[in-house]
């Protein structure tokens, strides 16, 4: 643990500009995503004091600030408190940052640094902390060490550099105290990070299209009982209109900043083209009808606008398989096509047909697949009966306890096996991971992930996934978690420790 200073009195957030920014290569590839359900929390209800108020729909879902970088360094203050929000149309009492449902989202550029002080207001039994979900930044304090705590009446001062070839795309920020981090991410602590440069890297002649930032997210609604669905929202509306002309270009980034939700998210009436998996360039752009997202994981493409008309925008049902729960269909809000149309025929046509791979990322893959594997390592996912307790190799998680050691250099090959009922949504900190089989089938290896579907046993044989693990940069040095991103199953005991040692030859310290 660290110790954090007494809590001051909370400076104002450091507003700039947003600054373009150029990115690295993306770091190797991955595989197809894989479409499986979701696991609903049985945990107690966080909304307190609730009372009837009007509910906020058919709005525009834009309603967040946003902070960008200046001359390299992002400043700003994150408070975690227990604040009235509006959700459902009734007014809670919920954990969130800065005293509102949808915190800022953060834009940097590769090179900068993050200056956050991350400031405890909440309840006495409630430490918190931040994890930067989906970077590849250091695991030591000050930057993304989620074994430090900041104890209630304390702040702490995070200070993160992301490098100059850090990936651009979309990333978020959510607390991570083990036992606790379902809890703080359900009221609503959780937000976007953009490192910006991915549309300047892998689509220059797509820079200048409109974007737009959604954030899926879902609560335990007033009187909610254990077993009962959670609420979904999009940008915090569960109703929300989103405007687009027709034949218009928009560059959407979505990501599922729920604690347990799975999101698949469906558009009537329009073309839709993928470019990305966790920040993470696909090869070529790929057509889509569906946007599937378990928790943690987004996803960035092009919507072309439809003819003149309102459109729904749907969650698709899903189900986690037999120990798992439903996860039942909903209407998030609607596609408003309207106004002056724009002719992009060109540049469509130009996505649904590219005429190569981009070379870059499809090269990147290929010699991941093919390199050396370093050690091989099969884990096992399992949880009770009852599915209250949780297991990574038969163990709960202990952050005293170190699980795994690897060398910087290495890439490994790791069996990752799920002898339970139900789904588990696999995810390493600081770094990404190509997919090569799911239950014996390969598979085709269009991005990398950091985040992946474990399936479930059936017929007495557990679900299988095969990952080649990259651990070549030097800045992940440290230690740092994998884990189920089903925030219940993490805090219930799904997780485990890796310690990533420098070479011989390597200046940097090891550990955190």
């Amino acid at each position: 643990m660290h110790n954090t200073p007494a809590l001051p009195t909370s400076g104002s957030p450091r507003r700039a500009s947003r600054l373009g920014g150029l990115i690295a290569i993306a770091v190797l590839g991955l595989a197809t995503l894989l479409s499986l359900g979701f696991s609903l929390s049985g945990r107690h209800q966080r909304g307190i004091a609730h009372t009837p108020s009007t509910a906020a729909t058919g709005t525009p879902p834009d309603t967040f600030e946003t902070l960008s970088s200046r001359g390299g360094v992002l400043e700003t203050t994150l408070t975690a408190s227990v604040s009235p929000v509006t959700l459902s149309g009734q007014t809670v009492s919920s954990m969130v940052y800065n005293g509102t449902y949808l915190p800022p989202v953060l834009r940097l550029n590769p090179g900068d640094s993050l200056k956050l002080r991350l400031e405890n207001r909440l309840s006495r039994d409630e430490v918190t902390n931040l994890h930067y979900h989906g970077t590849r930044v250091s695991p030591k304090a000050p930057a993304d060490d989620i074994f430090l705590h900041v104890d209630p009446g304390t702040a702490f001062d995070y200070r993160v550099y992301f490098p100059p070839e850090h990936d651009g795309g979309l990333f978020w920020y959510h607390p991570h105290p083990h036992g606790q981090s379902e809890d703080q991410v359900l009221g609503g602590m959780s937000g976007v990070l953009v490192v910006e440069g991915f549309l300047e890297s892998f689509y220059p002649w797509l820079r200048e299209v409109p974007e737009r930032v959604i954030m899926l997210k879902a609560h335990e609604p007033p009187g909610y009982q254990d077993g009962q669905p959670h609420t979904k929202t999009l940008n915090g509306q569960t109703d929300a209109s989103i405007q687009i002309r027709p034949g218009e270009l928009q560059f959407w980034r979505i990501a599922n900043i729920a604690a347990d939700a799975y999101f698949n998210v469906r558009i009537d009436g329009v073309r839709a083209w993928r470019l990305a998996n966790d920040a993470n360039a696909l090869r070529r752009p790929q057509r889509t009808d569906s946007i599937f997202l378990p928790p943690g994981a987004r996803a960035e493409l092009i919507l072309e606008g439809p003819p003149p008309g309102r459109y729904g925008i749907h969650h698709l049902s899903y189900d986690t398989g037999p120990q798992g729960d439903p996860n039942p269909a909903v209407t998030l809000g609607s596609l408003v096509s309207a106004g002056e149309p724009a002719d992009r025929r060109t540049d469509a046509a130009r996505l649904s047909n590219p005429s190569s791979d981009i070379a870059v990322v499809a090269e990147e893959i290929e010699a991941l697949r093919t390199h050396p594997i370093t050690r091989e390592r099969t884990f096992v996912f399992s949880e009770t009966a009852d599915g209250d307790t949780f297991f990574v190799d038969g163990k709960q998680f202990d952050p005293n306890r170190l699980d795994s050691r690897v060398d910087l250099g290495d890439v490994e090959e790791w069996t990752v096996q799920n002898t339970s009922g139900e789904v588990h949504a696999f995810h390493i900190h600081q770094m990404d991971f190509l997919v090569t089989e799911i239950n014996g089938v390969r598979q085709a290896g269009n991005s990398l992930h950091d985040t992946v579907n474990l399936p479930p046993a059936a017929n007495g044989r557990p679900g299988v996934v095969k990952l080649i693990m990259p651990f070549t940069d030097p800045h992940i040095v440290g230690t740092f978690v994998y884990h189920c991103h089903i925030l219940e199953h993490e805090d219930g005991g799904m997780m485990a420790t890796l310690q990533v040692n420098p070479t011989s030859t390597s200046p940097l310290s090891p550990q955190r």
